[in-house]
């Protein structure tokens, strides 16, 4: 007589109610798999920061959106330009800006002029910004003063020397430099010393390389003579905002500080080497 082996164990009917199942003897109970589980929190995790991001980006081209978490000062420069917007003499470049160009029918918003280029470090740039003053916001470490300024050092001499307490600056300088290149780039490649302040910038070089046109100055009639002689790549880290200081209450032309200018003059060029010091 040939008996066979039964190799799972019964279950115990007093522990169960006879509902319970036997592993097999030699395996393991199979559980819902660990990668599985940290792979469906990354989905999730990924699809809320598109989803937050996608939202911060609607929700920053509208001005009211800005000044609901930037409450101080950027709500004196909302003021500001509507109150340009209204037909009042603009008191900073930024009123001045809204004012000519919605008034020519053009969009421009808070975000216009600190999203840089578009590209994609400069959106990852944004978004450090963003978390660095989301951060400030809420631990009530964030400046108040209205008036700012775009720098934090300046150079004196060949020396460079830490402004005064209270100047502000922005987080991502290079934002602000590329939002105002982005609407400004014929000013920068108007060949000629007589440009030589906007020409002799690094963004004006970087862009006549990259192949945009430059164009004569006014009273030059060679224009074959300004393309063959191009622009000269000087080191200086000067940028648009520290001559153009766009939240800063200016009655003078242009909105420009002749004293502050004649800083970043010799600024420029102790840094390159060139011209008086």
């Amino acid at each position: 007589m040939r008996v066979i082996h039964d190799t799972y164990e019964l279950p115990d009917d007093g522990d169960d109610d006879g509902w319970g199942m036997s592993v097999p003897r030699g395996q393991k109970s199979r559980g819902f798999p660990v990668w599985l589980a940290f792979a469906l929190a990354g989905v999730v995790v990924l699809v809320a920061t598109a989803f937050a991001l996608n939202t911060v980006n609607a929700r920053e081209r509208d001005d009211t959106f800005c000044t609901s978490c930037h409450t101080k000062p950027e709500e004196s420069y909302y003021q500001h330009a509507q109150e340009a917007l209204g037909g009042a003499l603009p008191v900073d470049l930024s009123s001045f800006h809204y004012q000519q160009i919605r008034g020519q029918g053009g969009q421009i918003r808070c975000i216009s002029c600190h999203v840089g280029d578009g590209g994609t470090s400069a959106y990852l740039a944004k978004y450090q910004m963003t978390a660095q003053h989301a951060w400030l916001w809420l631990s009530d470490l964030a400046n108040r003063a209205t008036q700012k300024t775009a720098i934090t050092q300046t150079v004196r001499s060949g020396i460079t020397t830490t402004l005064p307490m209270g100047t502000l600056a922005p987080l991502v300088p290079a934002l602000s430099n590329d939002g105002c290149i982005s609407c400004h780039t014929a000013t920068l490649l108007v060949a000629g010393r007589a440009n030589h302040v906007h020409n002799s910038l690094p963004a004006a070089y970087q862009l006549w390389k990259s192949g945009a046109r430059l164009s004569p100055a006014r009273g030059e009639s060679d224009i074959q003579d300004v393309i063959a002689r191009g622009l000269t790549q000087y080191g200086t880290t000067l940028q648009c905002g520290q001559c153009h200081q766009t939240h800063r209450a200016l009655d003078t032309n242009q909105y420009l500080d002749d004293v502050e200018l004649a800083r970043r003059c010799s600024q420029c060029h102790v840094e390159s080497g060139k011209g008086p010091r």
